[in-house]
């Protein structure tokens, strides 16, 4: 079976299975002459699918931001998540990009799934089909650039800075057709990358940052917003559901799973950073 196959097999199989055990009818009851009363149960015209992935994700422990996220969303339905599987979809579903360019593929293969099951039959609200929430997703239809999530510019700075560095050959060199092709985000070594930032703090500003272990400091290498507000609007977008009064919690969950997400992004990070 196909990835897609499996996603809508998962989905609408549970609409299936919950349907499945029509009320025993009274002895000798004849099937409508219309046909109603034989079609399958749980019809694809009838699946919920927001309502589904809803219910499922409240069944996890895991918090899963299904609704933003493909990764995410293949984990909701125990399915094989990792870039070589969302390749595979992306292959499925005739993905024009460069799929190096793990993050805007992430963001394509989403929206093209919600869109797909719709086609399929399945109720998906319109805001899952063009994307218009997802945190990735920094343009509009027309191409204008639309405000950044916090989590979008931690992501956009880091790689940023490996597309950035391989863009320039050497003065007077002829670009070859690899030096001339988008960064792969598999090439990103993300906790390379923040180490040299916070060298070159250090050495301009005197400040030692300590980006291992502090999302306060992490944001200030990146030269981002790192108040309160900007750390629980983060903390909102990566669906924290401790008390974000209690920053001290808030704080070390929101590195980890910052870590954690750049890593399902397709970055380069320590395991002891996802940890």
């Amino acid at each position: 079976m196909s990835i897609f196959g499996k996603i809508m097999s998962s989905i609408f199989g549970k609409a299936t299975a919950a349907g499945a055990a029509p009320t025993t009818p009274a002895s000798g009851a004849q099937p409508s002459s219309t046909g109603t009363a034989s079609a399958p149960a749980g019809s694809v015209a009838e699946v919920d699918v927001a309502g589904i992935l809803t219910k499922l994700a409240a069944e996890k422990q895991e918090k899963l931001d299904w609704r933003r996220s493909i990764v995410d969303l293949m984990k909701l339905l125990d399915l094989d998540s990792s870039l070589s599987a969302r390749k595979e979809l992306a292959q499925e579903l005739h993905y024009s990009g460069d799929m190096n360019d793990s993050a805007s593929m992430n963001v394509w293969l989403h929206r093209q799934v919600m869109r797909k099951l719709a086609e399929k039959g399945g109720k998906v609200p319109e805001e899952l089909k063009t994307g218009s929430k997802g945190i990735d997703a920094t343009k509009t239809a027309s191409g204008e650039e639309k405000p950044k999530s916090v989590f979008g510019k931690i992501m956009s700075s880091i790689f940023g800075k490996a597309r950035t560095a391989s863009a320039a050959p050497a003065s007077g060199a002829k670009p070859s057709s690899a030096a001339s092709a988008p960064v792969s985000i598999m090439e990103v070594d993300v906790a390379g990358i923040l180490t040299k930032l916070a060298a070159e703090k250090r050495k301009k500003k005197k400040v030692k940052l300590n980006w291992q272990h502090s999302i306060i400091d992490l944001m200030k290498v990146l030269d981002l917003d790192s108040s309160l507000s900007a750390r629980r609007e983060l903390a909102q977008e990566l669906n924290y559901s401790g008390d974000m009064k209690d920053t001290a919690s808030m704080n070390v969950w929101l590195h980890k799973q910052v870590m954690r997400k750049l890593a399902e992004n397709g970055g380069k990070v320590p395991e002891e950073l996802k940890a």
